[in-house]
């Protein structure tokens, strides 16, 4: 009996990664995946999609005409989506939350890297969280986050936040005769931007 082999370096890829080309010994046949008749050269994730798929080689012996048929099975894994919300702006000693909003296929909790969160001190969460952080002092802070599901498939995203503190100009007492009228300035000095909108409370 004729045997036939497949030749392929990996039976398992993500969803982004590279095709790759087939061969099979002895050469001289032709390849086929699923119940698809058409003949093809290579094999190509993304085209495919996730889920398992069995290539076969098909090949007709030159000398008997003897039919001969050899499968292989090739999976394609899902791809994580490294996402996250997170307010754009606090004050320093302020908790925030930061809360996972992507997609996770067969992500452990190991498969989620915060690294080192910015220098912010985690007050709370593991794994894809949701974390309240804080940070002690004042400036542009970012967030990354990098996933790695089980499967090996990856995915990063990261956003940043303005930790501001400001300091108020203001007299601290006024002495105002009944039906006097006052004029009041206030100068507000942010760390990080420009102060925009001003409340008073009576």
């Amino acid at each position: 009996e004729l045997a036939l082999e497949i030749l392929m370096d990996n039976t398992s890829f993500c969803l982004d990664e590279e095709g790759t080309l087939l061969s099979a010994n002895p050469t001289g046949g032709s390849f086929t995946i699923n119940t698809d008749p058409t003949p093809v050269g290579d094999f190509n994730p993304e085209l495919m999609g996730a889920g398992s798929h069995t290539v076969y080689y098909n090949y007709t012996n030159p000398d008997t005409g003897c039919p001969y048929v050899d499968s292989l099975e090739v999976n394609v894994f899902e791809l994580p989506e490294a996402n996250f919300d997170l307010e754009l702006q606090a004050c320093p000693d302020e908790p925030i939350t930061v809360t996972f909003t992507g997609l996770a296929p067969n992500t452990s909790d190991s498969g989620f890297d915060w690294g080192t969160f910015s220098g912010a001190e985690v007050l709370s969460g593991t794994g894809a969280g949701p974390y309240e952080l804080s940070w002690g002092s004042s400036g542009t802070q970012t967030v990354s986050l990098q996933m790695t599901t089980d499967d090996g498939c990856t995915s990063s995203f990261e956003q940043t936040i303005e930790v501001t503190s400001m300091s108020l100009l203001m007299p601290e007492t006024l002495n105002i005769a009944q039906g006097d009228s006052v004029s009041i300035t206030a100068l507000a000095n942010s760390s990080t931007s420009d102060v925009t909108i001003y409340t008073w409370d009576n």
